[in-house]
């Protein structure tokens, strides 16, 4: 977890909830860390785990099949996972978004061969016992969404009248990375979902990518966003790519 955060307690839902049980969904929503066109990235969960305990993923381009194949965590073992139905969701079978899509966003059918069919996947991991707390939580719950980010974010967010924690963007694809709007730009509809949200504002952006130095992210940062906690280059990147990341949060 980031230094920058203060730890929270364990949720009491999180330590006693069973994977069988009804979907939690406000409890899911509630202090949420949102990431949408994530992929199988998993930098949100270690630099934000204990600061949150539930993380939503979406991304309409990773199959079930492929989730399943990928989906790990490091040194915490899944306790429990299964997949959810859109009922179960509480929000539109289709997805389709509550706010109008405009001129400006984008054709939401340009990338539409890429587009599987939706699904939910709900699961909890925990901390290997020979660990402790500075590794991370005890416990965190993970649902992944194969789904449109705006969408989602308005169905999940806007229905059960919540709001997320933090929102991460990182890479989201625009242009050939197969996301059909932007979501850097804070006039297209995610920002607009995530801003004009009648029931809060995430308390910090998470934002990164290939080359994203502090100038770059100067640039694409949301409005009313304007305060750099902290950028840094993580260690894996360092190698591999030219790569950072900025937690900016709320003015």
């Amino acid at each position: 977890m980031l230094k920058v955060f203060d730890r929270q307690p364990l949720p009491d839902w999180l330590s006693t909830c069973n994977i069988t049980d009804p979907l939690p969904t406000v409890n899911l929503l509630t202090n949420s860390v949102f990431y949408p066109a994530c992929g199988f990235d998993g930098r949100p969960v270690k630099y934000c785990g204990g600061f949150s305990h539930s993380f939503i993923y979406v991304d309409y381009g990773v199959s079930s099949e492929k989730l399943l194949a990928e989906l790990w965590f490091g040194s915490y073992r899944k306790i429990g996972g299964r997949f959810v139905s859109m009922n179960e969701m509480l929000g539109p079978v289709n997805w389709e978004p509550i706010l109008p899509i405009e001129a400006v966003d984008g054709d939401p059918q340009r990338y539409a061969d890429r587009i599987v069919v939706p699904y939910a996947y709900w699961s909890v991991w925990e901390r290997s016992s020979r660990l402790g707390d500075n590794h991370g939580p005890e416990r965190f719950s993970f649902l992944y969404i194969a789904g449109d980010g705006a969408a989602t974010f308005q169905s999940l967010y806007y229905t059960n009248g919540l709001a997320p924690s933090l929102v991460a963007v990182i890479q989201p694809g625009e242009g050939f990375g197969g996301n059909w709007t932007s979501y850097f730009d804070s006039g297209q509809i995610l920002a607009r979902s995530v801003l004009g949200n009648p029931h809060g504002l995430p308390d910090y952006l998470l934002l990164g990518g290939l080359g994203s130095d502090v100038e770059y992210q100067r640039s694409i940062v949301w409005p009313g966003y304007s305060r750099l906690i902290v950028h840094w280059k993580p260690p894996e990147e360092r190698l591999a790519y030219n790569g950072s990341l900025g937690l900016w949060a709320r003015n």
